[in-house]
């Protein structure tokens, strides 16, 4: 099993005393001052950034500006290059309204640089808000979608392609509201080796015109990528479609930690959360934890969905690991097919299809489900492994058909194989008699039953099958076989990385050990994975390696602020 090493974001405050050393080196970034009333250095933000140099800060007045920001002409008019940037609305988030029609950020060329987005409102009638397809790192934080794509057509809030390198990508603290399509659409492909970091964000809609926001957060990575994503603590409401949708495609190695969202209400016909191979998988790598998340109303779809796809025509061999723990789901769909939790295959009757699965599910707590609270399907040739422990489902739906339970697990090709290790499990349907609370549909293929005293086979497949016509019975002449070896996947939870304040000299470069008061629920070290190049009033941040470059744990931010300044000021990192 390959470990998850999942990165959560933190804020440092820093305050830069009076005192100011003569012999102090100023640093060679500037800050450019964007003011539409006149007494700054430009009326427009693209007039500043097409002066601008690599690491300045554009302070942007209050003010709106109908504006569609080219990042590549970045230095255009003083002959210089593209590089790091910052956009901040230096009054505070919210002053600061860039709207009109057409993509509100984008890059028509190169743009070789991190940028950073700070506290703007962005709103546009007929295009992508944000569209970037060329960065070496992008930081979004405090700013405002809404609306995007008023024409009700396919735009979304952020739309990131990504090709090489490897990029970091942060949203902290954003609000969405009212997008056409998707609010966070992110497609990785080439042999990228990106992490996504999105924390704390809201998305939702508010009725006030026609968009109902689609998908609320969506990556993809495809080709040879090798790409993290750590989605937690989002508020995720109103949605027409998923809520959280992570795929690996092709040969694509994807690591995810899903963790502690509140996703309320879908109105459409799919699933709150989906982890996921796609179709065009070969030997895709999907590590995923689906953690403390509460998903609730649910219209017609799934809870949670983990989905394998993978090419057909040929053999193809993805592979799945996967830890859905201490999830809260209540009202689960309307349809006879709507389930709280779902492991399956996208594909049905392929042998071609040959993947593993290896899922734990655990401390989950389903009611009011419309279907069964948990289902896994084992099909095509593909080999799950499943140990499923301290689960509550409690229902007081009726269920659509007799086949439904609240466990309801199934094999049905000749070359599938589920081994499934069943621990302490409770259920309660509406009709008892019928839809039992634990049933096998083993069809075809090997199924593998690992005995528990807290919840024995004979307690809970043979009584709890209605027939032995369409469920397997032990002992029955199919054989099930009543043990098997689970494995069990690892690390659940992310590190938790918690803002820190200190005190620095004007113009002097301080060191600060950010981690010394982060923790890993794991019990694993924590590092230092990332910084902002620059603060909010446009400071160097940095980090010192302590020369030891590939141990992460020892690394300490190093931030100057601009000479001669005073008061306070912020910049981020992941850890």
């Amino acid at each position: 099993m390959r470990k998850l090493a999942p990165w959560t974001i933190a804020v440092i405050a820093l305050m830069a005393l009076v005192l100011i050393f003569p012999s102090a080196t100023p640093v060679s970034a500037a800050t450019i001052v964007v003011n539409p009333g006149g007494g700054g250095n430009y009326t427009t933000i693209q007039a500043a950034i097409n002066n601008a140099s690599p690491g300045d800060t554009i302070a942007i007045k209050t003010g709106t500006y109908t504006e569609n920001l080219n990042l590549s002409l970045m230095g255009s008019a003083i002959g210089g290059s593209t590089g790091n940037l910052q956009l901040v609305a230096v009054d505070g988030p919210g002053t600061v309204n860039l709207n009109g029609a057409g993509t509100k950020i984008t890059n028509s060329g190169a743009f070789n640089g991190s940028l950073i987005v700070n506290g703007l409102n962005v709103a546009t009638t007929n295009e992508d808000g944000i569209r970037l397809n060329a960065f070496a790192n992008l930081v979004i934080v405090n700013s405002t979608f809404d609306p995007i794509g008023n024409d009700n057509t396919g735009h979304n809030a952020i739309e990131l392609v990504i090709g090489s390198g490897t990029p970091n990508v942060v949203l902290y603290q954003n609000t969405f509201r009212n997008i056409a399509n998707d609010a966070v659409q992110v497609t990785a492909q080439g042999s990228s080796q990106p992490t996504f970091t999105i924390v704390s964000n809201t998305i939702t809609d508010n009725g006030l015109n026609a968009n109902t926001t689609d998908q609320a957060i969506s990556i993809e990575m495809r080709g040879t990528v090798n790409g993290r994503a750590t989605i937690v603590g989002n508020t995720l409401t109103q949605l027409e479609s998923r809520a959280v949708a992570v795929a690996a495609n092709e040969a694509a190695q994807v690591r995810a930690q899903i963790v502690g969202n509140t996703i309320d209400t879908i109105t459409t016909v799919d699933q709150a959360i989906v982890a996921e191979t796609l179709n065009g998988s070969t030997t895709a790598l999907l590590d995923v934890a689906i953690s403390n998340n509460i998903i609730r109303n649910i219209s017609s779809g799934n809870g949670i969905q983990v989905n394998m796809g993978g090419v057909t025509t040929t053999p193809s061999t993805p592979s799945i690991t996967a830890r859905i723990v201490g999830n809260t789901l209540t009202n689960i769909g309307s349809n006879d097919f709507d389930r709280g939790i779902v492991v399956i295959p996208g594909i049905s009757n392929n042998v071609n299809l040959n993947g593993t699965i290896n899922v734990l599910i655990a401390d989950n707590q389903l009611s009011n489900i419309a279907a069964s609270g948990l289902y896994i399907f084992a099909d095509n040739s593909i080999d799950i492994d499943a140990m499923v422990r301290n689960n509550t489902i409690t229902n007081g739906v009726t269920y659509p058909n007799a086949n439904e339970a609240g466990f309801l697990f199934r094999t049905n090709n000749a070359a599938a194989r589920l081994r499934l290790a069943l621990t302490n499990n409770t259920a309660t349907t509406a009709t008892p008699g019928t839809n039992r609370e634990i049933r096998v549909l083993h069809q075809t293929g090997t199924f593998q039953l690992e005995g528990n005293a807290a919840l024995t086979v004979e307690q809970n497949i043979a009584a709890d099958n209605p027939t032995a016509a369409d469920s397997i019975l032990v002992g029955g002449t199919i054989g099930i076989i009543a043990r098997g070896t689970v494995a069990t996947p690892g690390d659940v939870n992310p590190p938790v990385a918690t803002d820190d304040t200190a005190t620095a000299v004007s113009g002097i470069a301080t060191t600060i050990n950010v981690l010394a008061n982060d923790l890993d629920p794991n019990e694993n070290p924590v590092g230092l994975q990332y910084v902002t190049f620059t603060s909010f009033r446009g400071g160097t941040v940095t980090i010192n390696t302590n020369g030891t470059p590939g141990n992460l744990t020892d690394d300490r931010a190093v931030y100057t602020s601009p000479v001669g300044y005073v008061g306070t000021d912020t910049f981020y990192y992941t850890a």
